[in-house]
């Protein structure tokens, strides 16, 4: 399983993706992957990593190492990346024109 980037912040949150995961028997259509890369280090997607651990559900992950490779060729680096919260790893992925996992990494366009 991908490692959190922290723990649970708003147990209101899990409690709900709990309940998401339970009524689709799964992970629920719509929500999104965890996006992932390294050493399977999430970049977003604790509560929903929490979620599925609790219910014993396989995540769905999406590695995006290919793109953090390009971001650390554009001068980023590793530590930096990973310590982005969901709205500055939107706004960079949208600098390298990758506006589809930008939409991925934005609590918003996740499912309730």
């Amino acid at each position: 399983m991908a490692t959190p980037k922290h723990g649970v912040t708003n147990t209101a949150k899990l409690d709900q993706m709990i309940a998401d995961m339970r009524a689709a028997d799964g992970w629920p259509l719509g929500m999104p992957p965890v996006l992932v890369a390294g050493d399977n280090e999430a970049l977003t997607g604790s509560h929903r990593l929490a979620a599925a651990h609790t219910l014993g559900i396989e995540p769905q992950c999406l590695n995006i190492q290919a793109v953090i490779d390009q971001l650390i060729d554009d001068g980023y680096d590793w530590t930096e990346i990973i310590c982005m919260d969901d709205y500055e790893l939107a706004r960079t992925l949208r600098t390298i024109g990758r506006a589809d996992l930008a939409d991925l990494a934005l609590p918003e366009h996740r499912c309730r």
